[in-house]
């Protein structure tokens, strides 16, 4: 129990790095007296009191990306995939059957296209879920999902589409979305955006060059890739917490709603 706690801490550390502003990884390692102190002192210069900034912020164990990823997996390898993407995966001749929309994430189309989402989806979500809970992570997972299926029938009416790769947009427009809220507060701005670019521009780019350079059809439902990053980015605008809320960060909240 001891080494699992360890662990878990150290887990629960890294993702405080990689998520959270500079300011509030600090009060991570401060006594719940200290942490009130230091915030009411903090709430007293910038002249806001707000009750969720003393508040007590601790790790959170993030069972809804680890549930729905062990869900996928299972349900891959206990079923065959013809009936999974029949039963589960997005039709445009069945938009009327409207649990499609979310339940295409459940079907994949073969051992790479699972797995590629699964550790995907892991690796970008765990750290979030951590840190923002699970209600807040699971909304934009599921809103990403639904999002890029919205976009698939307005873009691409007759195209079908299984799999999870609209979360994984959204988790990943999600990192950009808490860098954006918490621009003042967060460290190493720069360094992250560019991180988040970097694996976007990778996608698109080698995409790009199959399909246009090397005239190989990848059926890849760009129109649901691109649903679930912006569908991502509005809801976790939303949804996020913002550790230190600024007047301009609230009218950008107003135009993502």
């Amino acid at each position: 129990r001891a080494l699992v706690r360890q662990q878990s801490m150290k887990i629960g550390t890294l993702a405080n790095n990689v998520v959270l502003p500079k300011n509030e990884r600090n009060l991570r390692g401060l006594s719940k007296a200290e942490k009130i102190e230091m915030q009411n002192v903090e709430a007293q210069q910038s002249d806001t009191v707000n009750e969720k900034t003393i508040e007590r912020k601790s790790e959170h164990f993030p069972f809804f990306m680890i549930t729905i990823s062990v869900v996928q997996i299972i349900l891959f390898y206990s079923f065959n995939e013809y009936l999974l993407c029949l039963k589960f995966g997005y039709d445009p001749h069945r938009r009327h059957e409207i649990w499609r929309f979310i339940t295409v994430m459940l079907a994949h189309g073969s051992y790479v296209h699972l797995w590629g989402n699964v550790t995907m989806q892991l690796f970008l979500g765990l750290f979030l879920e951590i840190v923002h809970k699970w209600k807040r992570i699971g909304t934009i997972y599921l809103a990403s999902v639904f999002g890029g299926s919205l976009c698939l029938t307005v873009l691409s009416n007759r195209g079908y589409a299984v799999g999870a790769s609209a979360g994984v947009m959204g988790l990943v427009f999600s990192h950009l979305a808490t860098i954006v809220l918490n621009w003042n507060e967060m460290d190493r701005k720069f360094t992250r955006i560019f991180c988040v670019s970097l694996y976007i521009f990778y996608g698109v780019g080698k995409n790009v060059y199959a399909e246009l350079i090397l005239k190989d059809e990848t059926n890849i439902s760009h129109a649901g890739h691109f649903g679930g990053a912006i569908m991502g980015f509005l809801v976790s605008i939303l949804v996020l917490k913002n550790f230190k809320k600024h007047p301009w960060e609230a009218k950008m909240q107003k135009i993502c709603a």
